[in-house]
């Protein structure tokens, strides 16, 4: 195993701009921050929630989670008249928020990836299931282990375990 001293300071992290040149973060395309979290790795996800999620990066999220904007004032526990006053306002959702949004976010997109496609796994989410206590997926959203209990129930379907 290799001895890494603590007086050795680690490589900054860098991208390649278009040229294969390499870039600091501060040199990037502003565009490369609407990339899904799930894409940048675990450090920039837990960065972003940090910093909170704009209210333009929530509906590219919503608009692909087939989940209307009440459901998600549900899941994220705030009123429908709260949301219209963050629509309005192009508010950023705190780190609180934030976390379940980009979790949710990539659950889709997992799912999506597991069903084969965002539609097949939203019918999913409006069916009753067993293996989930004989409750719809859907309704699981609004906590943090509901969450893990969808995407445990993910892997065992991607795994071909049905039950």
């Amino acid at each position: 195993m290799k001895n890494i001293s603590k007086t050795q300071k680690p490589k900054p992290y860098r991208i390649p701009n278009p040229e294969g040149q390499p870039c600091s973060m501060a040199q990037e395309p502003v565009a490369a921050y609407t990339v899904i979290p799930n894409d940048r790795g675990p450090y920039a996800t837990i960065s972003m929630v940090k910093q909170g999620v704009e209210f333009p990066y929530f509906m590219q999220v919503a608009q692909h989670s087939a989940l209307s904007l009440n459901d998600w004032a549900d899941i994220l526990n705030i009123s429908g008249r709260t949301m219209q006053r963050y629509e309005q306002e192009n508010k950023t959702f705190s780190p609180i928020y934030a976390e379940k949004i980009v979790a949710i976010d990539m659950l889709m997109r997992y799912g999506a990836d597991v069903f084969g496609s965002a539609n097949s796994f939203h019918a999913w989410l409006e069916v009753r299931n067993l293996a989930l206590g004989g409750v719809y997926p859907k309704t699981l959203l609004d906590t943090s282990f509901g969450i893990e209990l969808i995407k445990s129930e993910l892997l065992g379907i991607e795994h071909g375990v049905l039950a």
